[in-house]
């Protein structure tokens, strides 16, 4: 086709140093008919290849539009479902987060409170001698508030993240669209001269997608918070048959405690992962929502 259209021009060159030559010696003067087909012939030999070339560029230049326009869809459409997925999750507020932090964090703070409450103790009640262990005591009315306050936390926590089947899911939805976001439109984007997410973004949010899948099974607050209730209520059915509970309540080591805020910790760093997740899902959002052009 190539070979074609260059080659026109020349023919129509020809033709028309052929017709200049046979105008002159008179050729034309009593052939009307030959003399208007062989002019228009010799205009369609310059004619046809540049209007070729011409509807070709602009045949070109519409589907490039159209291939951009379909891949600004496909963009802003990969953003809004990467974030509904995300939002499946825990909604759209970010008060859920909030109200689930705060309840991870009300039984962890008391704990604390206890812990530097017994770590302030300079005497034994019965001995009178300094305590130089790793022990402290909990009121009977202390240990019924940490009780309370895991119960509340994991009644809550199941309220908003219901089981870890169905967290497994969600997350398992959020990684299938980024997947597809970084896999389908990622280099056809970069192609066609969009903009991107910056390498750290990708790799940051992958990783984080990693971590929270580890983290369910380890950092699920309703089995932490069974294993501790389940814990303290074992040493007060121990401590129930000992003088000392009657006298300073129930018996308890700080390595207990911290076992238990690493438990507690585990689980806030869950939620914080979810709520950094919702925050980039929204960031990618609005940087692959492309403005017409």
């Amino acid at each position: 086709m190539r070979f074609v259209l260059v080659a026109l021009p020349f023919v129509g060159a020809g033709l028309l140093l052929l017709s200049l030559w046979a105008d002159l010696v008179g050729f034309w003067s009593d052939k009307p008919f030959l003399t208007n087909m062989v002019s228009a012939l010799t205009g369609a030999m310059f004619g046809v290849p540049f209007a070729i070339v011409i509807l070709q560029r602009l045949s070109w230049n519409q589907a490039v539009r159209l291939e951009r326009e379909g891949l600004r869809r496909l963009a802003a459409q990969s953003g809004t479902e990467l974030v509904s997925a995300v939002d499946g999750i825990l909604g759209q507020s970010s008060a859920q987060y909030s109200q689930l932090a705060q309840a991870v964090n009300a039984p962890r703070e008391f704990l604390i409170k206890l812990a530097e409450q017994g770590r302030t103790a300079e005497t034994d009640v019965l001995t009178g001698l300094s305590r130089t262990d790793d022990r402290f005591f909990v009121q009977p009315d202390e240990f019924a508030k940490v009780d309370s306050l895991l119960s509340d936390a994991a009644s809550l926590w199941m309220s908003h993240l219901k089981d870890k089947g169905n967290m497994s899911s969600y997350l398992l939805r959020v990684r299938a669209r980024w997947d597809f976001l970084v896999v389908s439109v990622q280099a056809r984007a970069i192609e066609a001269g969009f903009p991107w997410i910056e390498a750290p973004l990708v790799e940051e949010f992958r990783a984080l997608l990693n971590k929270l899948d580890g983290l369910i099974e380890t950092a699920w607050l309703p089995d932490i918070s069974a294993r501790i209730r389940r814990d303290l209520s074992f040493l007060a059915e121990v401590g129930r048959g000992f003088e000392t509970y009657r006298l300073e309540g129930l018996h308890i080591s700080h390595d207990f405690v911290a076992e238990s805020l690493a438990e507690l910790d585990r689980s806030r760093s869950l939620i914080d992962g979810l709520e950094q997740l919702m925050a980039r899902s929204r960031e990618f959002q609005t940087i692959l929502d492309y403005p017409m052009k």
